[in-house]
């Protein structure tokens, strides 16, 4: 009688350890978001769900999100280049067309956008595809800084190339 019960117990703890998710994540408002204890402050967040969301009616709030992240990064690269963070629902995207082009095209796009990708739900987001994604060279004219939280990366081939 007395074993069931202990392993009663231990089966509802492994429960609430393993198998109950609790977010990392929590929003406080429009332009705070809090990580663990720590609360970050950014002057614009946007959201973007792959499943619900919408590039051509979405306008990136929480109720009308978009659906791609690159639809995220052209908003922010013309209303909120810095200081900005892209929260992105859980699940699977493909981003093998975010930073593709030439070294012109995406400086011109994106050069100088210093903005924060945040996963919903820590570990629940992963981007495939990413191949060449991220390249810094020399030069103050090609700058673009991401931090990311809780984001997984598959299928790389180059995360981040030094051109000196």
């Amino acid at each position: 009688m007395k074993n069931k019960l202990l392993l009663r117990i231990a089966t509802v703890i492994c429960y609430v350890l393993f198998l109950v998710q609790i977010p990392a994540y929590a929003e406080i408002n429009n332009k705070s978001f809090k990580i663990n204890n720590t609360v970050l402050e950014f002057k614009e967040i946007i959201y973007v769900d792959g499943s619900n969301g919408d590039d051509i009616i979405g306008d990136g709030s929480k109720n009308k999100p978009f659906k791609t992240v690159v639809k995220g990064f052209d908003y922010m690269s013309v209303n909120c280049r810095d200081g900005g963070a892209i929260v992105i629902k859980d699940g699977t995207y493909d981003i093998g067309n975010l930073f593709k082009g030439t070294q012109y095209n995406l400086n011109n796009k994106y050069n100088g956008m210093k903005i924060s990708i945040l996963a919903e739900t820590m570990g629940k987001v992963q981007f495939t595809n990413v191949g060449e994604w991220i390249v810094v060279e020399n030069s103050a004219t090609s700058r673009i800084k991401i931090s990311f939280y809780g984001v997984i990366f598959k299928s790389i081939t180059t995360m981040v190339l030094l051109r000196r």
